[in-house]
């Protein structure tokens, strides 16, 4: 503790030998980045911008909302069509035993559509499987929202894992 103080007064007798000059400013190294950087959207690591993929996660820099507003569209589409086969299910019911059959095979192929475009929507909401998404994807096109939704997910295929 007795030497602290000496070494002190030598600083300061030292500091105000050599002033810096007046228009010195001081640089703040701990907030300079030399590229600016973000955070992944998935794990939240702070990476370079110039990256394309997180180097800690590996899933991809770009923030862009294609897949999840696909994803959406994909699954009201899907259950739009289980919506349907509930209907030819409910009309089957009413016609008579000859009307039956062509009810029960239009309700079995909109519910398996249907489930079919609801489970690639959730896939694409997720960004997990690409395959699936394109899947719920195509069984969605019977209208121009899932032809929307099927396009902007297969837009979107970077996005996925």
């Amino acid at each position: 503790m007795a030497g602290s103080g000496g070494r002190d007064q030598r600083y300061q007798e030292r500091s105000q030998e050599y002033p810096p000059p007046p228009n010195y400013q001081q640089p703040n190294y701990y907030y300079y980045q030399p590229y600016p950087m973000k955070p992944c959207p998935r794990c939240g690591a702070w990476s370079n911008t110039t990256y394309s993929r997180c180097p800690y996660c590996g899933s991809s820099m770009r923030q862009e909302k294609y897949a999840k507003v696909g994803g959406v569209l994909v699954f009201i589409m899907g259950m739009l069509e289980i919506v349907i086969g509930l209907v030819f299910l409910w009309l089957g019911s009413l016609a008579n035993a000859s009307g039956a059959l062509p009810g029960a095979i239009c309700m079995t192929v909109f519910l398996i559509l249907g489930i079919l475009a609801m489970l690639g929507g959730i896939s694409a909401i997720q960004r997990k499987n690409y395959a699936l998404a394109v899947i719920g994807g195509v069984c969605s096109i019977i209208s121009a929202i899932g032809i929307v939704g099927l396009i902007l997910i297969i837009v979107s295929k970077e996005d996925f894992e």
